[in-house]
Protein backbone atom coordinates (compact mmCIF):
# COMPACT_ATOMS: atom_id res chain seq x y z
CA UNK A 1 0.00 0.00 0.00
CA UNK A 2 2.61 2.63 1.05
CA UNK A 3 4.96 1.72 -1.78
CA UNK A 4 2.11 1.98 -4.27
CA UNK A 5 1.16 5.44 -2.92
CA UNK A 6 4.82 6.50 -3.19
CA UNK A 7 4.95 5.30 -6.79
CA UNK A 8 1.65 7.04 -7.58
CA UNK A 9 2.88 10.27 -5.96
CA UNK A 10 6.19 9.99 -7.84
CA UNK A 11 4.33 9.41 -11.13
CA UNK A 12 2.04 12.39 -10.43
CA UNK A 13 5.07 14.59 -9.64
CA UNK A 14 6.78 13.45 -12.83
CA UNK A 15 3.65 14.25 -14.90
CA UNK A 16 3.31 17.64 -13.21
CA UNK A 17 6.98 18.45 -13.86
CA UNK A 18 6.61 17.30 -17.46
CA UNK A 19 3.47 19.42 -17.91
CA UNK A 20 5.22 22.42 -16.36
CA UNK A 21 8.25 21.93 -18.59
CA UNK A 22 6.00 21.60 -21.63
CA UNK A 23 4.11 24.74 -20.61
CA UNK A 24 7.28 26.84 -20.23
CA UNK A 25 8.82 25.41 -23.39
CA UNK A 26 5.65 26.17 -25.36
CA UNK A 27 5.50 29.67 -23.85
CA UNK A 28 9.15 30.30 -24.70
CA UNK A 29 8.83 29.08 -28.27
CA UNK A 30 5.60 31.03 -28.82
CA UNK A 31 7.22 34.19 -27.39
CA UNK A 32 10.19 33.75 -29.74
CA UNK A 33 7.92 33.20 -32.74
CA UNK A 34 5.81 36.21 -31.75
CA UNK A 35 8.94 38.34 -31.38
CA UNK A 36 10.14 37.29 -34.84
CA UNK A 37 6.80 37.34 -36.67
CA UNK A 38 6.55 41.08 -37.39
CA UNK A 39 10.22 41.50 -38.39
CA UNK A 40 9.88 38.55 -40.78
CA UNK A 41 6.59 39.83 -42.19
CA UNK A 42 8.04 43.32 -42.59
CA UNK A 43 11.07 41.85 -44.35
CA UNK A 44 8.66 40.83 -47.11
CA UNK A 45 6.43 43.93 -46.89
CA UNK A 46 9.15 46.60 -46.77
CA UNK A 47 10.14 46.25 -50.43
CA UNK A 48 6.48 46.50 -51.44
CA UNK A 49 5.97 49.80 -49.60
CA UNK A 50 9.41 51.24 -50.38
CA UNK A 51 10.82 51.23 -46.85
CA UNK A 52 13.87 48.97 -47.26
CA UNK A 53 16.25 51.70 -46.08
CA UNK A 54 14.30 52.22 -42.85
CA UNK A 55 13.55 48.57 -42.06
CA UNK A 56 16.34 47.95 -39.53
CA UNK A 57 15.90 51.18 -37.52
CA UNK A 58 12.13 50.56 -37.46
CA UNK A 59 12.50 46.99 -36.18
CA UNK A 60 15.01 48.09 -33.53
CA UNK A 61 12.66 50.85 -32.33
CA UNK A 62 9.62 48.56 -32.48
CA UNK A 63 11.34 45.83 -30.46
CA UNK A 64 12.69 48.25 -27.85
CA UNK A 65 9.25 49.83 -27.71
CA UNK A 66 7.97 46.44 -26.58
CA UNK A 67 9.59 47.10 -23.19
CA UNK A 68 7.44 50.21 -22.71
CA UNK A 69 4.34 48.40 -23.99
CA UNK A 70 4.86 45.50 -21.56
CA UNK A 71 5.50 47.90 -18.67
CA UNK A 72 2.37 49.89 -19.54
CA UNK A 73 0.23 46.75 -19.60
CA UNK A 74 1.88 45.28 -16.48
CA UNK A 75 1.04 48.23 -14.21
CA UNK A 76 -2.73 47.55 -14.10
CA UNK A 77 -2.05 43.93 -13.08
CA UNK A 78 0.37 45.09 -10.40
CA UNK A 79 -2.18 47.52 -8.97
CA UNK A 80 -5.01 44.99 -9.07
CA UNK A 81 -3.06 42.06 -7.62
CA UNK A 82 -1.62 44.22 -4.84
CA UNK A 83 -5.12 45.37 -3.89
CA UNK A 84 -4.50 49.02 -4.77
CA UNK A 85 -7.06 48.97 -7.60
CA UNK A 86 -10.50 47.40 -7.90
CA UNK A 87 -11.36 45.21 -10.88
CA UNK A 88 -13.13 48.14 -12.59
CA UNK A 89 -10.07 50.36 -12.03
CA UNK A 90 -7.92 47.53 -13.41
CA UNK A 91 -10.05 47.39 -16.56
CA UNK A 92 -9.90 51.15 -17.00
CA UNK A 93 -6.11 51.20 -16.59
CA UNK A 94 -5.68 48.15 -18.83
CA UNK A 95 -7.79 49.59 -21.64
CA UNK A 96 -6.05 52.96 -21.34
CA UNK A 97 -2.71 51.14 -21.51
CA UNK A 98 -3.86 49.18 -24.55
CA UNK A 99 -4.91 52.37 -26.37
CA UNK A 100 -1.60 54.02 -25.44
CA UNK A 101 0.30 50.95 -26.70
CA UNK A 102 -1.52 50.90 -30.03
CA UNK A 103 -0.97 54.62 -30.58
CA UNK A 104 2.68 54.27 -29.53
CA UNK A 105 3.20 51.37 -31.96
CA UNK A 106 1.46 53.41 -34.67
CA UNK A 107 3.83 56.35 -34.08
CA UNK A 108 6.87 54.07 -34.24
CA UNK A 109 5.62 52.61 -37.55
CA UNK A 110 4.67 55.99 -39.04
CA UNK A 111 7.76 57.88 -37.95
CA UNK A 112 10.23 54.99 -38.15
CA UNK A 113 9.24 53.92 -41.64
CA UNK A 114 8.18 57.43 -42.74
CA UNK A 115 4.92 56.11 -44.14
CA UNK A 116 1.41 57.60 -44.21
CA UNK A 117 -0.79 57.05 -41.17
CA UNK A 118 -3.00 54.52 -42.96
CA UNK A 119 0.05 52.38 -43.77
CA UNK A 120 1.21 52.59 -40.15
CA UNK A 121 -2.29 51.54 -39.08
CA UNK A 122 -2.07 48.48 -41.33
CA UNK A 123 1.30 47.53 -39.82
CA UNK A 124 -0.05 47.77 -36.26
CA UNK A 125 -3.14 45.75 -37.21
CA UNK A 126 -0.87 43.14 -38.82
CA UNK A 127 1.18 42.94 -35.62
CA UNK A 128 -1.95 42.52 -33.47
CA UNK A 129 -3.38 39.86 -35.80
CA UNK A 130 -0.09 37.95 -35.86
CA UNK A 131 -0.09 37.98 -32.04
CA UNK A 132 -3.68 36.76 -31.85
CA UNK A 133 -3.11 33.94 -34.35
CA UNK A 134 0.09 32.84 -32.62
CA UNK A 135 -1.65 32.87 -29.22
CA UNK A 136 -4.50 30.76 -30.58
CA UNK A 137 -2.07 28.27 -32.12
CA UNK A 138 0.00 28.06 -28.89
CA UNK A 139 -3.17 27.55 -26.85
CA UNK A 140 -4.30 24.81 -29.23
CA UNK A 141 -0.93 23.07 -28.92
CA UNK A 142 -1.17 23.21 -25.12
CA UNK A 143 -4.71 21.85 -25.24
CA UNK A 144 -6.30 25.04 -23.93
CA UNK A 145 -9.89 25.48 -25.10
Amino acid sequence: GERRMELTAAAAAKIAASSETTFYLTQGVSYLIDWLSLPLAMLMISPLIGTNQRYVPFIVAYNWGTCLVFATLFVPYLFYLSGVASFNAFLLLYYAGTIFSLVYRWRIARDGLQVPGITATGIVILDVLLGVVLTLVADKLRGVQ
